[in-house]
């Protein structure tokens, strides 16, 4: 999704950036309770390395904050006018608010990564869920009231002095990391801009470097290249991007890497599925999905084409998997199968709450040799054929 796009006249400083740093430190933040939980019991090492992500986001919004602190506050309080000074005065204190939870989350912290107990686990996720509330409130309220302030009273060269500090700040292990946090979402002529700005070689590498280091890492925490931050959806392009996410994660986190537990999060709790009438949300879903994972094994799945409206996508995907584990009870094949289908999903909530499934059954049916293909040996202009199918006192159901 983009960062609405808002053009500056030549009198005011271009402050787009903050806007796009900012997306990514409300979706990370976001996120870091989730990511947390996913974390199972005893699982020290996945806890350390989440833990380890926490940090770098904690240690990258100090410094965002800090750099704030010393390089943007002191210049508004001298230029604005008397009652826009309030304003500034109230972003001070919410950053007291903001690293108080701060060090509230940097104290459980080494607790939780220790042992991945889940008292501890709880206790921290709770933590980060009231520090995003709070942050998310801050964030909202300085696009509102602090950066057209900074737009009118600060110079270009003061602006961009605030941008490097930040970008000076990060370890070179870890800028290609922040740059594919900041691409992500936010609006590309603005990261440009960005590059634009710095030394040659980031400004060639990073546009490369960046995505894939975020890509990877998100996998790690997250368990998906491609994470949503569960915001309430709206209207128009955000929404449309969140469901277009969505989508996207069911075919590479649940068919493609069998990532099971991630099921609630893209399913609405009411989803129904007819392979499993007895089951609701994502463990409906999950009932079809396994069913195809043992009868094709080593299945893959590729998205071919994708629409996306507000609360719509449809989905035109191919699968190919060898049939070692037999199609519902007939012994296994040993044969490769191609086929495709097209899916139409509803969502409710930011989830999936209804799906269409459409599948070239009867294709897949004569590649492993259980019934044949009736146009194969048709007489032209033959009107009949006959094809192996269910009885009609039990309809096959997907």
């Amino acid at each position: 999704m983009q960062t609405p796009h808002h053009p500056h006249p030549p009198t005011t400083v271009d402050v787009r950036d903050m806007q796009v740093a900012h997306l990514a430190f409300r979706r990370e933040f976001r996120l870091a309770p989730r990511a947390v939980q996913r974390v199972a019991e005893s699982d020290r090492r996945q806890a350390r390395r989440v833990a380890k992500h926490l940090k770098f986001l904690i240690r990258t919004l100090d410094h965002h904050h800090s750099g704030e602190d010393r390089l943007l506050w002191p210049k508004l309080h001298q230029r604005v006018a008397e009652r826009f000074d309030l304003a500034v005065t109230s972003m001070e204190q919410q950053h007291e608010t903001i690293h108080a939870l701060l060090d509230d989350v940097s104290e459980q912290l080494p607790v939780w990564a220790a042992r991945a107990g889940s008292e501890s686990r709880d206790q921290l996720a709770g933590t980060l869920g009231r520090l995003s509330t709070v942050l998310n409130e801050h964030l909202t309220a300085e696009e509102e009231q602090i950066l057209p302030l900074a737009a009118r009273h600060l110079e270009a060269a003061e602006w961009q002095a605030l941008e490097r500090d930040g970008i000076d700040s990060l370890p070179k292990t870890q800028a290609a990391l922040a740059f594919g946090m900041l691409m992500y979402e936010g609006d590309p002529e603005v990261t440009a801009l960005m590059l634009h700005r710095a030394p040659a070689p980031a400004r060639l590498l990073m546009p490369w470097l960046g995505p894939r280091a975020y890509a990877r890492h998100a996998r790690r925490i997250h368990g998906t290249a491609t994470p949503v931050a569960g915001t309430t959806p709206g209207t128009g392009s955000a929404a449309m991007s969140s469901c277009e996410a969505v989508a996207r994660r069911v075919y590479e986190d649940l068919w493609n890497d069998r990532r099971y537990d991630v099921a609630d999060e893209l399913f609405h709790p009411r989803f129904c599925s007819s392979a499993a009438p007895d089951l609701t949300g994502g463990a409906a879903k999950l009932a079809a999905i396994r069913g195809y994972h043992t009868t094709f094994p080593d299945l893959k799945i590729t998205v071919d084409q994708l629409i996306a409206a507000a609360d719509q996508v449809a989905v035109r995907w191919a699968i190919t998997g060898t049939d070692t584990g037999g199609l519902r009870g007939r012994p296994a094949t040993g044969r490769i199968v191609t086929t495709w289908g097209v899916d139409f999903l509803e969502f409710e909530d930011g989830r999936i709450i209804r799906d269409w499934v459409g599948t070239d059954w009867l294709g897949a049916l004569i590649q492993l040799g259980i019934t044949t293909d009736p146009w194969k040996n048709a007489a032209p202009g033959a009107t009949s054929v006959h094809v192996e199918s269910t009885p009609r006192s039990q309809p096959h159901r997907t």
